[in-house]
């Protein structure tokens, strides 16, 4: 038989308590996850966006639009290089990349199906709960994807005039089989291959980056590691790009990783791309998986030319 019941609401405070408090700080934790996930989502449809709107030339900001006078993409990039592994279309996304900030992974993907052109982004944030929490502790960072259409108004215009004009001389003048030829030898033309290629020693693929890109040699100081971090190739987008010969492990780069990694936290460059390209003697590319972990990690785009 209970005698008092004054104690009572001191019990069942202290029982419900832990409860009280762990329920708060999952809604804190479920409202940061909400956050990362939106982050990255925004980052994702916005690098897309501008990839898709600067698609028409590459020289262009993908922020802005602007251009100099006189920069433009070859005469017939459309033909020749506007297709998924092609250095003009993988140097388009990495300038949209570039644009978004310093993420775990970032990636880029196009798509070009005649009828459709698509650029497809994916950023990948970092996150991690308490692992009190065990439903959220889980998850070390998510993955968000965005896509955006390639439109070329101007270009669609252009092509229905010419149709329209030269389609009736076509018809009567040329017949299919001569037309085969024609479109043979053009696409056979020389210069017109699409394989990447493959380097005998480093200094030659440093050569090709800055073609490439459109970069140059700079020196920026370094604090943590080391004196100063040595640019391969620096855009006009503050991009840093470097050149990679053959396969490398971590070992190899640790400290230029480290470099890159300080660069990119105190915002010295906008972004950090490291090209991997084929070794002419044995055939060698690409980085180590625990080396492509590392650069995902940390934020560093990486391209391999195959």
């Amino acid at each position: 038989m209970i005698r008092s019941d004054s104690g009572k609401f001191v019990l069942e405070a202290a029982l419900l308590f832990p409860f009280v408090v762990t329920a708060t700080v999952a809604l804190v934790f479920l409202g940061l996850f909400a956050g990362v996930q939106s982050t990255a989502l925004s980052a994702a449809g916005l690098a897309a966006d501008r990839a898709a709107f600067a698609w028409d030339n590459s020289h262009k900001n993908p922020v802005t639009g602007s251009f100099l006078p006189g920069q433009y993409d070859g005469l017939y990039w459309r033909l020749t290089d506007d297709f998924p592994s092609s250095a003009l279309s993988i140097r388009k996304m990495e300038a949209a990349l570039a644009t978004i900030g310093a993420f775990a992974g970032k990636e880029s993907r196009y798509e070009n199906a005649v009828w459709r052109r698509k650029v497809s982004v994916e950023a990948t944030a970092a996150f991690a709960a308490p692992d009190v929490l065990p439903a959220i502790g889980r998850v070390e960072r998510t993955l968000q994807r965005s896509e955006a259409i390639v439109t070329d108004p101007v270009e669609w215009v252009r092509t229905v005039d010419t149709v329209r004009l030269y389609w009736p001389m076509v018809e009567r003048f040329i017949t299919p089989q001569e037309a085969e030829r024609m479109v043979e030898e053009f696409r056979l033309r020389p210069g017109a291959g699409r394989e990447a290629p493959a380097f005998r020693n480093h200094e030659e693929a440093v050569e090709y980056l800055q073609q490439l890109v459109g970069g140059a040699y700079k020196r920026i100081d370094t604090e943590e590691v080391g004196e100063y971090r040595r640019i391969e190739a620096y855009d006009r987008h503050g991009v840093a790009h470097h050149a990679y010969l053959g396969t490398k492990n971590i070992s190899d780069v640790r400290d230029q990783l480290l470099k890159d990694e300080e660069l990119l936290g105190k915002g010295l460059v906008k972004g950090v791309v490291w090209h991997f390209f084929r070794r002419a003697d044995t055939g060698a590319i690409g980085p180590s998986d625990k080396l492509r972990k590392e650069l995902e990690k940390r934020g560093i785009v990486i391209v391999i030319h195959e």
